[in-house]
């Protein structure tokens, strides 16, 4: 009896904990859903500004992905304050990652393109599934993604 007690208990609290395991996990998100901001001890976190943007716009997978993009120029920053909405965000791929989507762009070469040169726009997903791949234009790991802006920083 003692046992299909804890069992009762037990299997609950334990698909609770796993079910957070993945990609962006509810364990990584704060209290409204998105993932916690960066701080200085992550690699992606941008010392002039973060921003979290998601694929709600150019979704694949049936799975919107957050991910927080940080940028070390202060020039860049501004250029990307000025107007958040109609820029593509990248910069260098850097993987593996922690921050749950297994990549991050390098903070020191993010920047914002108002046109982008198709064959380094992608989005999100396929670099997800992919983070390794390089563009088409100078075979680098420098990409840009059309990206809806959730939080600035």
């Amino acid at each position: 009896m003692k046992l299909s007690l804890v069992v009762r208990f037990a299997i609950p609290l334990l698909l609770l904990f796993n079910s957070g395991c993945g990609g962006n996990s509810s364990s990584m998100q704060s209290q409204n859903g998105f993932p916690p901001a960066p701080t200085s001890a992550d690699a992606w976190f941008g010392t002039a500004g973060n921003v979290l943007v998601s694929d709600s716009t150019s979704d694949k997978d049936g799975k919107i992905d957050f991910l927080w993009i940080g940028f070390n120029s202060a020039s860049e920053w501004q250029t990307f304050l000025a107007n958040p909405n109609g820029l593509e965000i990248g910069g260098t791929v850097v993987t593996p990652s922690t921050n749950g989507m297994n990549f991050h762009f390098d903070p020191n070469s993010t920047t914002t393109l108002q046109s982008g040169v198709p064959e380094i726009q992608t989005v999100i997903d396929n670099l997800k599934a992919d983070p390794t791949q390089t563009n088409l234009f100078d075979h680098t790991h420098r990409w840009f993604v059309s990206v809806k802006v959730e939080q600035i920083k």
